[in-house]
Order: C-alpha cells, then structure tokens, then sequence
C-alpha cells in the first residue's frame, strides 16, 4: 500500500498550491474536488499500510494500484501544467523584454491554462468511480486493534505478559490517576500482539477506546484526526477542517468525563509523542495509555514493559506446535536441522512463524534439499527482512523499494541516491531542514535497521557509497514487483512485462526493450550497462528512439553505458517534466542546447563525462540545485541566475567574473572549483569571493589547483566564512598556515599542505576544538609533534617525505583512524630508524601505512614494516585494524647479495622458530614425566599400609615410566 499512498503524498501539496494561483472559478473547483478525494483516500490506505501484503485481498490490492496510477496520471497533468506555464514565462530563446516576447509569453500561458482545466476536468469521473468501489476500504471506522492478531499471537507465555500489562493499567495505587506504560522491544518480537490481547482485556472496562498508529515522520494531524474519530465516532466528518491545536482541544473535550483507554501503536519521535501526551488530559477516571516503540528514549518516559526475545526452549516450542502439532515432540530425524532453523531466528517469534511456515509439509528429503541448496537460509533471511520490512515507517518504505532500480551488488553513490529519492517526491520538506539534510537522516535510519550497509565511507565515517546485500536485494525487488512500484528488464524474465511501467530499471548488455510497454507511463529509468538503447534512425544517425516518449520522466541515470554518444541525446529537452538527470561516458562532449528547458531540472550530474562545455541555456533550469561537471567543462556567464543551487563542482575558473557570479548564490552549501592557471590579476577577485562567503552559509569548500594560491595569505580572519566546516585546499602549498584558518571556529575537516610543517603549525591547528577530520602533507621534513591539543580528533591523515616520533604519550587521545605515508630511505636517513610514538595513540582502531619505496633497499622496507607491527604490538592499541601497503616497488634498489641476505635471514627465522618449537615440546613432555613420578610416589605410599595386621616392606624391583607399571618385592 505504501507506494500508493506516498504517490497521493506528493501530489497533495502540488493541488495545495494550485489552490493559491489565480485560477479560474471552475478549475478551482475541479482542484479542491480532487484534493478532498485524495485526502480520503490517504486516509484509507493509511489504515492499510501495516497489514502484511499477504493479508490483503486482490481486490483491495487492485483498489490500491488503481489509487496510485490515477494519482500518478493527476500529478502528470498539473506538472505539465506546471512547467509550460514556467517555460512560457521565462522561454531560454527568447527575450522576454521585448514586447513581442511578453505577449507571446501571455498567449502561451493562457493555452496551457485552457489546456489544464481540459485535462484535470477529466479526472472527476475515475476519482467518483475510485472512490465509490464496493472494495474501498472504510476510513469512517478505523482499524480496531483486534482485528490485526499477527502470526506471533501464538507465542508461548503469552497469558502471563498479558497479566502484567493488565495489573499494571489497572492497579490503584494513586487513585484516579492516569496510567501510561510501555511495550519496548526490537522489530518482530510480538509487541503489537501484546498490546491487541490487553486491548481485548481492557475495552469492556473503559467507556471510551481508541488505537491508533504513529511513525517515525507522523502527520501528527492524521494521527489526531484518526484518534478524534474513534473517541467521537458520531462527529468525524466535521474534524479534517481542525489544525492540530483544535484537534487536541476537541480530543480533550471528549475525553473531560470519561474512563478512557488508548493504545498508541509504533512510537518513534519525541516531539510527536509529547504532542499526543498533552491531549490525553488526566481526568482522575484512571484511565489508561499503552504505547508500543523500539525506542527506549521514548519508553523512559513511562512505566516500561520490555518484551524480548524468546528464550531456546520458547523459541522451540513455537517452533515444533507451528510444524508438528505440538510443542514437546519433533521427529529424531528432523531434530538437527531444527535446531539450525531455531538458531538463526535468534529468538524473534515472527522470523520463526515465518520459518516454520516455509517447511510445513515438507518430507525429510525436501528439508535436506532445501538446506543443502541453502534456500532456507535465504528464505528465512529474506523472511526476517521482510518483517523488518513491515517495521519500516511509510516514509522510508519507498525510499527502500527504490533500492530495487539497482542490480544486486551494485555500489550506488549515496548523494545520488538521496538526490534520485528527492526527484521523486520521497522527501517533502520540512521547515528548519534541507531536503539533503532529511535524505541523510533517512538513509541513516535505513542503515540503523540493517536494510542497507556502507561500502565506502569518509574520513568522518559518512558514508559515501552503499549497497543492499544480495538476499536483501531479492526482497526488495521481489516487494517491488509485487507492488508494482518498479520493473526491471534484464532479459531474464519468465513473462512479458506490463504495459503500465511506473519505475524501468534495464539491467545488463545488449538488450531490446520490448514495444509493448507504453512508455509515456514510466517515471524513473535506471540504464546500467550496455544496452541497446539505440536505433538506425534515417539518416544513419544513432539516436535513443524512446527518449521523447518519456514524456513523464523524473529521472534519468545512464551508467556503464560505453556506447553512448552526445548525439544520443538529441531531443532531452523534450522530458520536461524530469528533474534528475545522471549521465555517463566518456563519448559525451556535449550536451544539447535545449537542456535549458528542463525547468524542472534539480540535480544535473555530468561529472563522469568529456564535456568540454556548458551550453549557456542551463542557465534557465532555475530550479537547479545540484551541477556537477568534470574539471576540465567550461562552465558559460550567467551562473549567478541559478538561485536555487545548493551544491556547485567541479567549477573551472577559466576567468574571475565567475567568481563575482558565485557571490550572487546565497543558497549555495558546497563548492568545489578548479583553477587550472592563474594571474595575479585574478587575486583580488578571489579574495572578494573568499570575502563574501562570510555573508553567505557555505558549508564546504574545496579548491584544487596546480598553482600558488599564496594570495590566501592576505585573507582577512574577519572575511573567513564563519558557517565553514569544511575547507579542502589540495595542491597548493603554503609556506605558513594561513591565519585566517585559526578564526573557522566550526571548522570539523581540513586539508592541506605546507612547505614545511612545524610546531607553530601543529599547535594553532591543535587548538581548533571542532576539528574531527586532519589531511596535513609536508613537502619537507617536518619538525614538532602532535602531543598536545587535538583533543576530538577522530581521523588524521599525514603524508610526508620522512617521519619521525610524532606522537607522544597521551597524543589525540580520541584518533580513531590514521593514514601515515611516508618515503622508507628518507624516513631511515633522517631519523635512522621508523620510530613514531604509534604505540601512544590509546583509542586507535584503523591504522593505514603507505610505505613510499622509491630509492630505497629492500631491508629497510622490511624494517619498517616489523618497526610499525612491532610498535602496535606493545602499544595500547594492539587490537587495531593494520594495513601496510608499499608503493613505487619499481623504485625499489635490489641486489642479489641484498636478497640472498633477506632469505639468509627468513630461513634463519624458521630455523629459529622450529627449535623454539621443539624446546617447548621437550619442556612439555618433562612436565607429563614430572606428573607421572608424582603419581609413582603417592602410589609407593599407598603400598605402606597394614596388609591382614602385618606391616610389610617392600623394596621396587622394576620401574617402567611409559606404561607407569610399578613391581614391587616383599622384604
């Protein structure tokens, strides 16, 4: 259902908006007519989006698809709408001064207003049909609470948590005070199922129930809403006027003199839950609250009950009543590969249902098949996922189904990702936040539930690239497909595909898309591979024979694509409804013109292509958050129009006007340019840019050029930007750290290099308290150390041409990471050995060497490899993460002699080490001898004793020790 619903999600704002325009009185009524439809519609899947796909009717399932592709086709039209109206008033051919171009800006604007209320007039009647369908779900009366049991209500020891719930919201401690508890406990673990069967319990004691369910991102207004409709059930066609305030009034008014008792199911957020709180009046009727949550944040503010895993013996029983009938017996045969199962649930009862459910019915030699091929494992896996799945908030579930676009183990980029999430309307905006701001957090919130992993990440621990593991990937596109959110081609389906395609995903080389899907449906095209995009067009020229057909397309990533040429891309300014375009190929040195009619266009990513240059009509793509290019584009006049860019590189200043347009760009957070050569005339420009970022809330900048950028010196500390946290300088050295660096008080990463680093250097940067992340490069041997300052340093990069002891006791305290490169002959001439204090760094986990081997013997690129093990190895990070690799090996100066003398010496270390290893098993056997005459001597002993009232003596006539035989000969 969560497709579907997300699809109205972003449609509703847009008819909101439309409602604000000027409109004629009859398009208007059209608009709000749709608007109050959706909105009931909303709320009806909203009811659904918790039961598990395989608990819905095809009918309602079909209901459901209908809703979404009918959204889809509304949001097509006003889009469309959208964009001719901004295309007629800002055209990139024309100049809208002239007085013939403002009125045909005029005459174009009133067509596309006439053609509009055409086309939303026609959505009246399939909305009303929609709407009136006997298999609609009923959003006058909400989910009640015991109508959804899941499978887990039929855990073990259920009876007796149900009683402890019971007593707990009961019980009359503080008479007539409110009673709130808690259910806590990870995904899968059967809180839901709790909570229903104390509902069960409790409804006939209160006057007035209600359930209701939250998420991460609530619509807190919905929740109100669905909340006031079960409290007043007679009244709930006059409450979706109320903003929240009102609902809350309205909810505490119905409450006043009332016993009441509501559950609030799936709590995430703080701030909604205090919400909720402060309607739930206390009215001294002992009423009761019970919440469920996997936040022990949220729990802590109530009594808490913890429900948690089933124990082994539970966990079996469940196991063996699911499969056999009963929950003490299993067939001896099947007893193993049961406890197998039963280890990998990890005590979560949904996962083990699940489990059992896969193998019921199946003969001993189909649960051998299935466990030899390893299909139970992925099938529990997938399973388990899946309930981590139905866990999964609305607002995420699409951002994961989007997931499937990729093939299995491909590393996506995750600004990408977030930027592709954003074009398609996953993440609505919120105040106070960017959109970029609340991707990450989603993303995070993914990584948090195991959905996706990072790949690679940054020197901070961001993540910069992820991927879905290969069974998780065959959930989500097996849910996709199921949802029919999105299709993927790659020549291996076992049927035809549909005709109807909302998200394409062509997956693989050499394929032909086949004719009968109608491509004017999809929204979002993932190419990746060498697919046979291309057609002989006449003339003989290659062009993508469906790109104007996709007349609806968001998004656009063409990766891997080793045949695409620029003429392929003919006619791109046809899709201009697209907001995300990714293109990539080295073929690509340009783009088409008419790309500046894309005026939709929010991220624009070419960096992974031979673009020699802008045309100078993206200039009109005014909505243009996100521009990447390669280094070498050049970029055209008129970027300061671009008001909307959040994120600008890589930005070759070919001439300093540039610079003076990018002061014009107040939303603009990132910046990476390139300055390939310079003058010193260009040196005021940039410091009057640098001087200007002070004005504006730039976040990152990153410079990388083969010149000398010592003009940075002259920067006034005043001038430097205060909102900068990151600062990158890269192949520019300094002869002294600039000073204006020290003034960047948010300042959390920093790279840069100097002539010579020094302790003057080492300590003004040490006294920068944000700093998290250090990249730092001396051109020449550096003098000081690291001892102090540095106090919240995670990750620190050093490279230099020699280092010696740089870290002494108590040095950054809080490293995490260290990346030290350094040349081994230099290192060993100027300090004579490869001491560096590493054994000081206490918090280390990952320690990555690069030993330079350029000029340097193989001995002492040895000695440098056992010095740093060494050093590890008795320091007080012992435990961490080594990587030591060698570069430049083809410089390394070898002889025969040198060689032989390294084997000499490798063999004499095995010699060495088998004698060690013989000592020890000698000593070993002395000790099994030493233990074996101490057994002799007690039994000696025991031979003393009275024998029939004689004492006797005896004397030993043999001794053998190897079978401990003892012969002894009376006196």
């Amino acid at each position: 259902m969560d497709p579907a619903t997300g699809a109205i999600g972003s449609l509703l704002p847009k008819l909101e908006e439309l409602l604000g325009d000027k409109l004629r009185k009859s398009v208007r009524k059209e608009v709000l007519f749709l608007k109050e439809e959706l909105t009931r519609i909303q709320l009806a899947l909203s009811d659904l989006e918790d039961v598990p796909a395989d608990q819905l009717s095809s009918q309602i399932k079909g209901w459901a698809r209908q809703a979404r592709d009918l959204s889809y086709d509304i949001e097509h039209a006003v889009d469309r709408f959208l964009a001719r109206r901004l295309r007629a008033a800002d055209p990139p051919a024309a100049d809208p001064s002239e007085i013939f171009g403002k009125f045909s800006s005029k005459v174009a604007i009133t067509k596309a207003s006439a053609r509009f209320a055409t086309d939303i007039g026609s959505f009246r009647q399939p909305i009303m049909e929609l709407g009136g369908r006997p298999d609609r779900p009923n959003i006058a009366a909400p989910r009640a609470a015991g109508e959804l049991v899941d499978p887990a209500g039929e855990l073990v020891d259920l009876d007796a948590r149900v009683e402890d719930l019971v007593k707990i919201l009961t019980e009359e401690k503080e008479q007539g005070r409110l009673k709130v508890a808690s259910i806590l406990g990870r995904a899968g673990v059967g809180k839901t199922t709790l909570a229903n069967l104390v509902y069960q319990r409790l409804n006939q004691q209160f006057k007035c129930t209600a359930w209701v369910t939250v998420s991460p991102k609530p619509d807190i207004k919905n929740v109100l809403w669905t909340m006031l409709c079960q409290i007043s059930p007679q009244d709930h066609d006059d409450f979706g006027s109320f903003n929240v305030e009102e609902t809350i009034g309205e909810i505490r008014k119905a409450l006043m003199y009332k016993r009441y008792f509501i559950v609030v199911e799936d709590m995430w957020d703080v701030k909604a839950w205090e919400t909720i709180k402060s309607a739930l009046i206390e009215n001294g009727n002992s009423s009761a609250v019970l919440m469920t949550t996997c936040k022990v944040s949220i729990a802590r503010s109530s009594g808490i009950y913890r429900l948690r895993p089933l124990q082994k013996n539970s966990s079996r029983k469940l196991f063996y009543r699911r499969l056999f009938g009963s929950g003490d017996s299993c067939p001896p045969e099947l007893a193993d590969m049961s406890e197998k199962i039963l280890e990998k649930c990890n005590g979560i009862p949904s996962a083990i249902i699940k489990a059992a459910n896969l193998l019921a019915g199946k003969t001993q030699e189909d649960w051998h098949t299935v466990l030899e091929s390893n299909n139970l494992a992925d099938s529990y896996d997938t399973r388990s996922r899946y309930l981590s799945y139905t866990g999964v908030p609305r607002h995420l579930k699409s951002c994961l189904l989007y997931l499937s676009m990729f093939q299995k183990g491909y590393e996506i980029i995750v600004d990408r990702l977030i930027w592709g999430w954003i074009a398609e309307g996953f993440i609505p905006e919120h105040a106070g936040t960017t959109v970029q701001q609340l991707g990450e957090e989603y993303l995070s919130e993914l990584m948090e539930r195991k959905l996706i992993e990072a790949v690679e990440v940054d020197a901070g621990g961001k993540a910069l690239s992820c991927r879905v593991n290969d069974t998780g990937h065959d959930l989500i596109v097996s849910l996709s497909t199921e949802e029919s959110s999105v299709t993927i081609f790659n020549g291996r389906q076992g049927g035809p595909l549909p005709q109807t395609v909302g998200r394409l995903a062509i997956q693989g080389n050499n394929l032909d898309l086949p004719t009968q899907v109608r491509l004017s449906s999809v929204r979002s095209l993932v190419v990746s591979g060498d697919a046979n995009l291309f057609s002989e067009e006449s003339g003989g020229t290659k062009l993508m024979p469906f790109l104007s057909k996709f007349e609806n397309l968001r998004v656009l990533e063409v990766g891997g694509c080793d045949s695409l040429q620029s003429d392929h891309l003919k006619g791109i300014g046809s899709l201009y409804l697209l907001r995300y375009l990714v293109i990539e190929g080295n073929c690509i040195t340009d783009v088409p013109k008419d790309i500046g009619y894309l005026v939709f266009l929010q991220i624009l990513d070419l960096n992974a292509t031979s673009l020699k240059e802008l045309p100078g009509s993206i200039v009109h793509a005014k909505q243009l958050k996100c521009l990447r290019v390669n280094r070498h584009t050049k970029i055209p006049h008129g970027i300061g129009k671009m008001k909307a860019l959040e994120e600008l590189g890589d930005m070759n200043i070919s001439n300093p006007e540039l610079l003076k347009e990018l002061c014009e760009l107040t939303d603009l957070r990132v910046l990476r340019i390139v300055i390939w050569s310079w003058d010193d005339s260009y040196d005021d420009a940039l410091l009057s840019y640098l001087g200007s970022l002070s004005r504006q809330n730039i976040k990152s900048l990153s410079i990388l050029t083969c010149c000398s950028l010592h003009v940075l010196d002259d920067l006034d500390a005043g001038q430097a930007p205060p909102s900068l946290k990151k600062l990158e300088i890269r192949h520019s050295t300094f002869l002294s750290l600039p000073g204006w660096i020290c003034s960047l008080e948010r300042l959390s990463s920093l790279c840069i290099e100097v002539y010579k680093l020094s302790q003057e250097i080492i300590d003004i940067l040490g006294r920068l308290q944000n700093l998290l992340v250090l990249s730092l490069t001396s051109k020449h041997v550096p003098e000081g150390n690291f001892n102090d300052g540095f106090r919240n340093l995670t990750c620190f990069h050093f490279l230099s041409n020699a280092v010696g002891r740089i870290f002494g006791p108590g040095a950054m305290l809080n490293l995490k990471r260290l990346n030290l490169s350094f040349q081994a002959s230099h290192t060993k001439d100027v300090f004579h050995g490869f001491d560096f204090g590493l054994e000081n760094l206490s918090s280390l986990e990952h320690l990555s060497i690069e030993i330079i081997c350029f000029n340097a013997n193989l001995r002492v690129v040895e000695d440098a490899k056992d010095a740093i093990r060494r050093a590890i190895y008795r320091g007080r990070s012992r435990g961490a993460n080594l990587v030591i690799s060698r570069v430049r090996e083809d410089g390394i100066i070898e002889t025969a002699k040198e060689e032989d003398m390294v084997e000499s010496e490798k063999e004499q270390d095995i010699i060495e080490n088998e004698e060690e290893e013989e000592e020890t098993v000698i000593k070993q056997e002395k000790q099994k001898e030493t233990k074996k005459m101490k057994k002799l001597r007690i039994a000696k002993k025991k031979f003393r004793q009275k024998e029939k009232g004689t004492i006797r003596k005896y004397k030993i006539v043999s001794l053998h020790l190897r079978s401990q035989t003892l012969t002894l000969q009376a006196l």
